[in-house]
């Protein structure tokens, strides 16, 4: 038996009775944890470690909730309005943006089997996110009205407006089972998401793309949108983002006058053709250079 002095046992007995002794770090990590199951729960109690490291990283951080949590958790870390210090994450990368030739469209989803490419078209068609496709319940559909009611979206309760194709869509998908799940497996429970981004990731493959995730049909979905001239902010409620900061990396690839001006950098004349030029993109003379 190691001998063990006095004030040690005596520290660790005060600390068991007031959690406020512990040091810093153990507090932090108490509190942390507490976060990690709070986000956990808070989304149904699906999500996998990669779901809910990104959700700590979107901002994070509320009160906890318990009140005798709070009591136990008075480091400086653990305030209500705490926030992660810049670069504690690495940055989201915002250069990806991908979206689907009309070709590779039929290639990608048009070979996959049924569910999956249900799930994947009414993504490409509604901007959702897998997981919301894949928890929908059949009382958030109401093809009557051309709405789904999402309750728990990630930015919050929302309504998906829905195409024409969409309602077709969904009211095919109600009329083969009559289960609380609009796409259920064979089990009679939600596909996870492994498993669908699995069947996904072979069919893109299999039309010889490398890099497609399927959250990438949400980036060709608002694409599409944006080539039809629709504005960024139409976009945005469509999708269910927060701010136009995710819009700006698609108005980039669609804008037709940074493409028109790229064409006057490089020299090419066909630039003035382009529709609806912008005043600022008029050629000046040499005499006015």
């Amino acid at each position: 038996m190691l001998p063990i002095a006095p004030a040690v046992y005596y520290e660790g007995k005060a600390r068991e009775r007031d959690p406020r002794r512990e040091p810093p770090r153990v507090q932090h990590d108490a509190w942390l944890s507490e976060q990690i199951g709070r986000v956990w729960r808070d989304n149904r109690a699906v999500y996998g470690i990669r779901k809910v490291w990104n959700e700590l990283k979107r901002g994070v951080c509320v009160a906890v909730a318990s009140s005798s949590t709070r009591r136990n958790h008075q480091s400086p870390e653990a305030r209500p309005d705490y926030r992660f210090p810049s670069g504690a994450f690495f940055p989201e990368d915002e250069t990806r943006v991908r979206w689907l030739r009309p070709d590779e469209e039929i290639l990608v989803l048009d070979t996959m089997p049924s569910p999956f490419r249900e799930i994947a078209k009414l993504a490409a068609m509604t901007l959702m996110r897998l997981s919301e496709i894949r928890l929908l319940r059949r009382e958030m559909v109401h093809v009557e009205q051309g709405v789904v009611l999402l309750p728990r979206a990630k930015a919050g309760a929302r309504p998906v407006v829905l195409s024409q194709d969409a309602q077709k869509l969904l009211q095919r998908q109600l009329e083969l089972n009559n289960k609380a799940w609009v796409f259920p497996s064979p089990d009679g429970v939600p596909y996870s998401r492994v498993h669908v981004s699995r069947v996904f990731r072979k069919a893109t493959r299999g039309a010889g793309l490398r890099d497609f995730h399927f959250h990438d049909l949400r980036h060709h979905g608002a694409t599409m949108a944006l080539n039809a001239n629709f504005s960024a902010a139409i976009v945005q409620q469509l999708g269910g983002w927060k701010t136009e900061r995710m819009m700006r990396r698609y108005a980039a690839v669609t804008d037709k006058t940074l493409r028109a001006a790229a064409e006057a950098v490089s020299g090419n004349g066909g630039w003035q053709l382009s529709a609806n030029p912008s005043p600022a993109l008029t050629r000046v003379s040499p005499s006015q250079g």
